[in-house]
C-alpha cells in the first residue's frame, strides 16, 4: 500500500514533509512538498498487515510530534491551497502539459493498494467494477465550497485531467492484457505529442516517461512492480483503509475458483462474479463521488459484491455540516483530524 497523508502544523497549516521523508525509509516525497507518502512491504495475512500500518504509522506519528507535526487524512486540502510543488523531470512536464489544471493534482491525497499480477485481465476489470467503493471512504467534501461526498475524485479526474480524460479517468473494461497495453501505449504517444507541442524535447520526453507513467487512472497495471494498482480511494483513517483492504482482498480472492461475467445483475455465486455494464458502472461512481453511501444504489451495489458497508464510516460525511470552508476552518479541521488519526493509530 501507499499511504498519503498531509503534514500539518501545529496551527493547522500545511507544511514540509521533507524532515519526515528523512526519517524513516519507508517514507517518501510526494508531488507536493507538504504530502508524506508511507509504503508498506507486500504481505498477505490482514493481521500481518494491519500490525505493519499500526507499526510504521506509530514511528511516523512519534517523530511528527518532535517536530510539532502532525498527519492529517484528507482527500483534499480542503481550502484551496497554494501549495508548493516539487520540482523533478517528471512532474516538471506534466505541468507544462496540463498548465493550470496541474493546480487540482497538488491539493489531492489519496491511496493506492497494489495487488500481485495473477489473472490480470480479471483483476483489471474487477477492480474497474470496484470503482463506486471509494464511497467507503470519501474523506473530504470540500475544495473551498461544499462540491461533492468525494471532492477529491472530482477535481482530480473531471477537472485535472479534463482535456485528457484517457489520462486520468476511468477506463473501460478489457478483453486481454495486449488490449490494456495497446491503450496505455496509445496514451503516451498523446501525450508525447503533447509534450512536444509545450516545447518540450523529443529526447528528454523519451528519458523521462514510460508508457505506464503516462496515465494517472483509477486502476493501472504495474508491470514492472508485478502487480495490479487501484488508486480509486480517498485517503482516510487507517482503519478504515484497512477495512477496505480486507474486503476488497477478499474479493479478488474469488476470482481463484469463479469467472467474470458483464453486464448481468452484479452480484457473486458460487461460479461467476457478475459486474455491471460499463455504462451503469459509470452512473453508480457518478453517485458515488457526489453523494457517497448516501447513494442508495451505491450502498446496495457494494453490498451485492460483498462489501460490509456498515462497517465504514466516511470521513466526508463527520466534516461537511457548511458550504464554504475559510482557511481558518480548514486549519481547525487539520487540527481536529490530526488527533483523530493519532488515536485511530493506538487503536488498531
Amino acid at each position: 500500500m501507499e499511504l498519503e497523508f498531509w503534514v500539518v502544523d501545529q496551527e493547522g497549516s500545511l507544511t514540509t514533509a521533507a524532515p519526515l521523508v528523512n526519517q524513516m525509509e519507508e517514507c517518501a516525497p510526494e508531488f507536493v512538498d507538504p504530502l508524506l507518502e508511507i509504503k508498506t512491504p507486500p504481505q498477505e495475512d490482514i493481521e500481518d498487515i494491519r500490525s505493519t500500518v499500526k507499526d510504521i504509522m506509530t514511528q511516523v506519528l512519534d517523530h511528527a510530534e518532535e517536530q510539532g507535526k502532525g498527519l492529517v487524512p484528507h482527500g483534499t486540502t480542503l481550502s484551496r491551497e497554494e501549495v508548493p510543488r516539487l520540482s523533478y523531470d517528471r512532474g516538471d512536464i506534466q505541468a507544462k502539459i496540463l498548465g493550470n489544471r496541474i493546480s487540482y493534482a497538488k491539493n489531492v491525497a489519496g491511496t493506492h493498494i497494489h495487488f500481485d499480477q495473477e489473472k490480470s485481465v480479471d483483476q483489471l476489470n474487477l477492480l474497474t467494477a470496484l470503482d463506486p467503493a471509494l464511497a467507503l471512504t470519501n474523506s473530504a467534501p470540500y475544495y473551498d465550497d461544499k462540491i461533492a461526498a468525494g471532492a477529491r475524485s472530482l477535481i482530480y479526474r473531471n477537472r485535472c485531467y479534463e482535456e485528457f480524460p484517457q489520462h486520468g479517468q476511468l477506463w473501460q473494461y478489457t478483453d486481454s492484457q495486449k488490449e490494456w497495453e495497446d491503450r496505455q501505449q496509445k496514451r503516451f504517444e498523446e501525450f508525447r505529442k503533447a509534450a512536444i507541442s509545450e516545447g518540450v524535447e523529443s529526447d528528454t520526453f523519451d528519458s523521462t516517461f514510460e508508457p505506464g507513467d503516462t496515465i494517472w487512472t483509477p486502476v493501472r497495471l504495474r508491470e514492472e512492480f508485478g502487480t495490479v494498482e487501484w488508486r480509486a480511494p480517498d485517503t482516510t483513517l487507517p482503519s478504515q483503509t484497512l477495512a477496505l483492504v480486507e474486503d476488497v482482498g477478499e474479493i479478488m480472492d474469488k476470482l481463484q475458483d469463479r469467472e467474470i461475467t458483464i453486464g448481468d445483475e452484479p452480484g457473486i455465486n458460487s461460479s461467476e462474479i457478475s459486474l455491471p455494464s460499463f455504462d451503469a458502472l459509470q452512473t453508480l461512481t457518478a453517485h458515488a463521488i457526489h453523494q457517497g453511501l448516501q447513494a442508495s444504489d451505491v450502498a446496495q451495489y457494494l453490498r451485492n459484491l460483498g462489501f460490509s458497508v456498515n462497517q465504514y464510516e466516511p470521513v466526508s460525511r463527520r466534516i461537511g455540516d457548511q458550504n464554504k470552508i475559510s482557511k481558518t476552518g480548514a486549519k481547525r479541521l487539520r487540527r481536529v483530524w490530526a488527533k483523530k488519526l493519532e488515536e485511530d493509530v493506538e487503536n488498531l
